[in-house]
């Protein structure tokens, strides 16, 4: 991550062609940085921010699976027209507030908050049509639903649905792993893989060895481990 985000000579490029002409030492962990910037700088410093991490992400997507090989000026100006846009829409709800409220109400609908002193992480999975990958999400979040970190992985699989939701909760809980001091409830939306975790019983399918194994690592996870549960309307 630390040489994807910062240390890549193109990725120094891209930092120091901003306005926050940013220069980052090779010692700097990202995650340390990226908290540190949001204990240190304004909301708009940390938009621009976010803006050019995801310009970074988007340009090295297209070098590798597209082949493009976009220059640093170009992804920087991708950034800032993507920060515009966003500012833009951001005046446009402020224009049309009842808009807005809808819109955030059907969010609270959609996702509930974990209790107090605890981080909920959201998992899902993707079978990638036309391919043998699944396409893995996880997004952690506070009580308030500010999000604190995000992850995808593309990995090698097969068409079974229910070994593609347990990889994506073993990728969880390794993640889980690192998150200190803090109760985790992982929340994902797929009934057979809890349902086989509460109960130890194991679809007997193909890879039904391998669906045991991860869901007997999440029944020894450690404390950090509060819940494992399927949101509302949750597919079974």
């Amino acid at each position: 991550m630390e040489h994807a985000f910062m240390h890549c000579e193109w990725t120094k490029r891209v930092w120091f062609s901003s306005p926050l002409t940013l220069h980052h030492v090779h010692d700097i962990n990202f995650n340390e940085w990226y908290q540190n910037m949001l204990n240190i700088t304004d909301r708009q410093c940390m938009q621009m921010i976010n803006s050019i991490l995801y310009s970074i992400w988007k340009s090295r997507n297209d070098l590798v699976f597209n082949k493009k090989d976009i220059p640093a000026y170009s992804a920087m100006e991708k950034a800032l027209q993507c920060l515009e846009d966003y500012q833009r829409s951001c005046d446009t709800e402020k224009a049309h507030p009842d808009d807005s409220t809808s819109s955030k109400t059907r969010n609270d609908i959609s996702w509930s908050p974990p209790p107090m002193s605890c981080l909920k992480l959201n998992v899902d999975s993707h079978l990638l049509e036309g391919v043998s990958r699944w396409g893995l999400g996880m997004v952690l979040r506070r009580e308030d639903g500010r999000c604190i970190g995000a992850m995808t992985k593309l990995v090698t699989g097969s068409g079974d649905v229910a070994l593609a939701e347990t990889t994506g909760l073993f990728e969880a809980l390794q993640w889980a792993t690192n998150i200190k001091d803090m109760e985790v409830i992982v929340e994902m939306d797929a009934a057979v893989v809890v349902r086989a975790i509460q109960t130890r019983r194991f679809p007997k399918k193909k890879h039904h060895f391998i669906f045991e194994f991860f869901c007997s690592l999440a029944r020894s996870f450690g404390p950090s481990l509060t819940a494992i549960s399927c949101p509302l309307g949750s597919v079974p």
